[in-house]
């Protein structure tokens, strides 16, 4: 009974409804038409406002479809058993683009982002029926179907992705960990969720991206993707079983949602060592005039590379900077910086102070991620550092100065005059990669680029 898909009650099981798309809109358009005439009387109800806009999205995806060429979609309809099997990405063949392209240009996209987690993305649900394979219409007409497929005549599913990493069952190390994390169901985890190393999960995490990027340059439209990297500190990486998510939360920190690409799991989550961040200055207490004062001060130390109106760009690597770099992270944050976080992200020794002074004259503005740069970025991420790329504001300064900065940490706050903010930031390096993934053996951040497999 494990492939029984059921709409709301079980009755029997049912034939769908082969709908042509050219009658499916005209009675749709017809039902919009009959609630845009309750609104202008004024006899319309909230519940039918939403009906009307609902349907108009429907619609909308239904011309996509057949401008795409595609002519009928089955219907199955309320309170009715369907004997479907959920499918997996990726698919193969044209016509699955073709589908997505018309979800696209319809605007189903932009309305999933409204209604859903910040870890899931709109990826279209893929199904089995008989010996064919379906895509649901991710937008409800609320009509009598509350199900309806696209055919996809020429796809077929691909090997699975989660086939090529090492899932594996939860064992005491898990548990272990679960407990110092204070899970309230660590006894019966082994229940609950598979495991897998952060280098697998990084591995799988490539994987994913990388298709989910394939997709979305071909089709414009986003599917579900994981996160590029684990944190430091990340010692297991979580799966929960697809049939235990609805009852149990999902401990640790969220990284994405497996369904799509295999329905047995559900959400995925890292394990880290509970301690203070790698990198927790003193600075990033401060605020108000407190914090003001200690960035003047320490921009006053510096080597001035650029200043105006109360904005500028300073070298930290005069004695009496770094000297106050002691004073302002604290002695033990400052030898992180220096000796564990710049060695991985920058190159040399050169530490910089961007401030931007109440006029709001910005020295600095962020730039796109440059390809040499996104293992940096992302690896900046896992270290819990900001990451952020910047680039000097064009036609705003004097040349000589660096091309590209990254950030390390940022602040902003309020004085009497307006508002002000810094950034420490250094110039960043490329990470060395082996085949798109870099995994640090000391701190346990690990980063996986996209596009990176089988290269240096």
């Amino acid at each position: 009974m494990e492939n029984l898909f059921i709409l709301n009650h079980i009755w029997s099981f049912a034939v769908p409804d082969v709908l042509k798309l050219k009658s499916l809109i005209t009675r749709c358009e017809s039902r919009i038409d009959l609630l845009n005439e309750y609104l202008v009387s004024g006899g319309i109800t909230g519940h039918q406002v939403a009906e009307a806009c609902r349907l108009g999205l429907f619609v909308r995806v239904l011309k996509e479809l057949a401008a795409n060429g595609f002519d009928e979609v089955l219907g199955f309809r309320r309170g009715e058993a369907v004997e479907v099997s959920p499918g997996w990405l990726p698919v193969k063949g044209s016509d699955f683009p073709r589908v997505l392209s018309a979800f696209k240009n319809a605007g189903v996209d932009k309305a999933f982002y409204d209604r859903v987690s910040w870890f899931r993305q709109p990826t279209p649900k893929v199904y089995i029926y008989g010996s064919g394979l379906y895509v649901e219409i991710p937008v409800h007409s609320g009509l009598l179907h509350s199900l309806i497929l696209v055919r996809l005549d020429d796809a077929a599913l691909g090997g699975r992705f989660t086939d090529s990493v090492e899932i594996r069952d939860v064992d005491e190390s898990v548990v272990a960990a679960l407990r110092e994390a204070r899970y309230a169901e660590a006894e019966i985890a082994p229940e609950l969720f598979k495991a897998m190393g952060p280098r697998e999960y990084l591995k799988l995490a490539m994987t994913v991206r990388e298709y989910s990027l394939s997709v979305y340059r071909e089709t414009g439209y986003p599917v579900q993707t994981l996160n590029p990297y684990v944190v430091e500190g990340t010692t297991h990486v979580l799966v929960m079983k697809a049939d235990k998510a609805a009852k149990h939360y999902m401990p640790g920190l969220l990284e994405g949602d497996l369904t799509p690409y295999d329905p047995r799991y559900s959400y995925v989550s890292s394990l880290y060592r509970e301690r203070p961040p790698l990198f927790d200055p003193r600075l990033a207490r401060l605020t108000g005039m407190e914090l003001f004062t200690a960035v003047a001060s320490l921009a006053t130390s510096g080597r001035r590379l650029y200043e105006e109106e109360g904005s500028g760009l300073y070298a930290l690597d005069t004695p009496a900077s770094k000297a106050e770099l002691d004073n302002l992270l604290g002695p033990e944050q400052h030898r992180v910086l220096r000796e564990v976080i710049m060695p991985r992200l920058g190159e040399g020794d050169e530490l910089y102070l961007i401030t931007v002074g109440a006029a709001g004259k910005e020295v600095y503005s962020h730039a796109p991620p440059l390809p040499g740069y996104v293992s940096t970025i992302l690896l900046a991420k896992a270290l819990m550092l900001d990451g952020d790329l910047l680039k000097p504001v064009e036609g705003g300064m004097a040349g000589g100065l660096p091309e590209h900065l990254l950030t390390v940490n940022s602040g902003y706050g309020h004085i009497p005059n307006g508002w002000f903010g810094y950034h420490l930031a250094l110039k960043p390096k490329p990470v060395k990669l082996e085949h798109g993934i870099y995994l640090d053996g000391e701190t346990g951040a690990g980063v996986a680029v996209s596009g990176m497999k089988g290269k240096e």
